[in-house]
């Protein structure tokens, strides 16, 4: 009975999870995914493809994951959720920080390697060439027409086809991608678990320029195992859920 009990009350956690840079639902081998099986054996999960998925990146602009969260909330409440987390990983822990910066609407954030900071020097350098061309072809009438571009991933540095208006919206430091500025503005103190793998690349700066600006609760977690960019989505499911279960002991959340 107080297994049935335990489980029923677990079941009122709703999990957002959002997945990173060229990977998704629809990636055999997303990182995300291997979390997503976990976290579904005993909560509420919302696992869905975002603006920059597998073989698709950037069929949207990046603050439409804003609207793609709160939709997944309301999927979640109406599931019975009583406790929303929103989970990113790499790019989807920048779009966790987007939306926080813009809404209270829940329980917890947790970062896993979160990244893709237009904020950080070496990214403005890697695409400044890249932002001047798009400039100017928005500014001839091309911003809708698809053109070889730098893009970033880990540490792949490669181009991509895509529209200089989309190029702007994604990689311009004054764009919403700005994960710096996202944590600036959030001002309620929230609970943040955040994973910085000492192994990733990406997570060079993490702790400068986003944990460090960020405002947060007594009872959040930064943790910098030895591990991969990837491993930081695959490997940490018990952590999390143990930190949540705290939470919820104390009436915290």
């Amino acid at each position: 009975l107080f297994e049935l009990i335990d489980q029923l009350s677990s079941a009122m956690d709703g999990y957002i999870l959002i997945h990173g840079k060229n990977t998704g639902p629809r990636r055999p081998d997303c990182a995300m995914g291997v979390l997503a099986r976990k976290l579904e054996q005993h909560s509420l999960v919302d696992y869905r493809i975002y603006p920059w998925e597998w073989n698709n990146l950037y069929f949207d602009t990046f603050e439409s994951s804003f609207d793609q969260i709160v939709e997944a909330r309301n999927r979640l409440l109406t599931k019975g959720a009583t406790r929303i987390h929103l989970v990113g990983h790499s790019l989807g822990g920048n779009a966790v920080l987007y939306y926080a910066s813009r809404s209270t609407a829940y329980s917890t954030l947790m970062l896993l390697a979160p990244a893709h900071n237009t904020e950080i020097p070496f990214i403005n350098w890697l695409t400044n060439w890249s932002i001047s061309e798009a400039r100017r072809a928005i500014k001839s009438g091309q911003g809708d027409r698809e053109m070889p571009l730098i893009d970033f991933n880990v540490d792949r540095v490669y181009t991509y086809n895509i529209t200089p208006h989309r190029y702007i919206n994604f990689f311009s430091k004054e764009g919403p991608a700005n994960m710096t500025e996202s944590a600036l503005k959030i001002t309620n103190r929230p609970h943040v678990y955040c994973i910085v793998p000492t192994e990733d690349s990406t997570q060079n700066t993490t702790v400068d320029y986003v944990w460090n600006r960020l405002q947060v609760s007594e009872q959040s977690v930064m943790v910098r195992p030895a591990d991969t960019h990837n491993g930081a989505a695959r490997n940490y499911h018990d952590d999390l859920v143990k930190w949540v279960d705290n939470l919820k002991s104390t009436n915290l959340i």
